[in-house]
């Protein structure tokens, strides 16, 4: 069962997770980075759990330590 797991390709985000990420790392609240990308508060809490999600990841920290890895 853990090979399974391990062997499967993870989730890939989405462009505009990705984007939502990149401007994250500029150390942004969720209502700046909504601002900026014209967008609400809330969608961008709801981007960043499904990143967190998809990357098994739970902090913006892990997530900028990440961003490489995003493409």
């Amino acid at each position: 069962m853990i090979a399974q797991y391990f062997m499967l390709e993870k989730p890939k985000l989405t462009q505009r997770e990705i984007e939502i990420a990149r401007v994250l790392a500029g150390g942004m609240t969720n209502s700046e980075i909504g601002k900026q990308l014209h967008i609400t508060p809330n969608t961008v809490k709801m981007a960043l759990k499904s990143i967190y999600t998809k990357l098994s990841i739970n902090s913006r920290a892990l997530l900028r330590q990440n961003l490489n890895d995003l493409d």
